[in-house]
């Protein structure tokens, strides 16, 4: 539906015929203007790396409820409702530092194993 909405949204915008002096228009500009800011946010919060606890920041963020983890009835229409848009920079944030911290979760297993691989026990009798 969004896709449909956004397309032919943009069609009409970019139509010369239609003129911005009409409030329907200057309404729709709006419209798509923030649906398009609102994209790469939505983008950065679709990545692996967010987890439940980077949900949980963003709910305190937006100072919203989202029941996102787990939720097949999870809607798009939440996410615009909770206008992520004015509170870009600190989502941003949140998607930055849960990318940082996947990429450590990653590596960090195969330091641990590469370091222990090498350490070497000497036993010797206690008396």
């Amino acid at each position: 539906f969004w896709y449909c909405f956004m397309v032919a949204a943009v069609c009409v915008c970019n139509d010369k015929r239609i003129t911005s002096s009409y409030d329907s228009h200057a309404q729709l500009q709006k419209t798509i203007d923030d649906f398009q800011s609102l994209l790469p946010l939505l983008k950065e919060l679709s990545k692996e790396s967010i987890k439940s606890r980077h949900w949980d920041e963003v709910m305190k963020v937006c100072d919203t409820e989202l029941d996102v983890i787990g939720n097949s009835e999870f809607k798009l229409e939440s996410l615009v409702d909770a206008d992520l848009v004015s509170v870009a920079d600190d989502i941003e944030e949140i998607t930055d530092g849960a990318d940082k911290q996947l990429k450590l979760e990653q590596q960090l297993p195969h330091d641990i194993k590469e370091q222990w691989v090498r350490q070497e026990f000497s036993f010797q009798q206690w008396k």
